[in-house]
């Protein structure tokens, strides 16, 4: 699969840090995108914080200072009035984190990584709009330009599904992707 995209690169949502840290493969993912990727501060410290675990009442920190410190991904926060004043306009219509990564991602010539429909929805109805990648699509490339075994893929995908209660909708582009998996 090719990488059509023309922005400087992916900011993640707290959503998809959630899944990609599930998918226990976040820094095979990354590296697999021929773009830097940036995490928001507030994102990073105030929403993107736990994973389930093993039990129905065990949860997991998520940690992904290693990440940071190795420049896998890199943390910015909100800067100048640009980005503070999308920022405001965003938060009319979604919660922080999505404003936040939204603000960011248009003044900075970003994607934003995110599985949220209504965030997918202001994005796009924006003049001009900001493009989004969702997991499964960050989780396609990887798999596409690595040649990941489908036992693989599938592993991946329920470990998403079990540990951050992600599972696409119907109308998902790559719905079918994820249920051939899944089976």
């Amino acid at each position: 699969m090719t990488f059509d995209f023309d922005q400087e690169g992916i900011i993640l949502d707290a959503c998809c840090i959630i899944n990609l840290y599930a998918s226990s493969v976040m820094k095979e993912v990354i590296e697999s995108v021929p773009l830097p990727f940036f995490v928001d501060q507030y994102v990073r410290e105030k929403e993107a914080l736990k994973i389930k675990g093993q039990s129905k009442n065990e949860f997991i920190d998520i940690d992904i200072e290693p990440h940071i410190q190795k420049k896998i991904l890199v943390e910015v926060s909100l800067s100048g009035e640009d980005e503070i004043t999308a920022f405001v306009n965003l938060a009319a219509s979604l919660d922080d984190g999505e404003s936040r990564c939204g603000a960011i991602a248009a003044n900075r010539n970003l994607v934003v990584a995110t599985d949220e429909k209504a965030g997918i929805r202001v994005f796009s109805n924006l003049n001009p709009p900001i493009p989004t990648i969702s997991t499964l699509e960050l989780l396609y490339i990887w798999a596409e330009s690595k040649n990941i075994s489908p036992d693989v893929i599938g592993s991946v995908l329920k470990r998403i599904q079990k540990n951050a209660s992600y599972r696409p909708g119907s109308n998902h582009k790559f719905f079918e992707w994820w249920e051939k998996h899944m089976s």
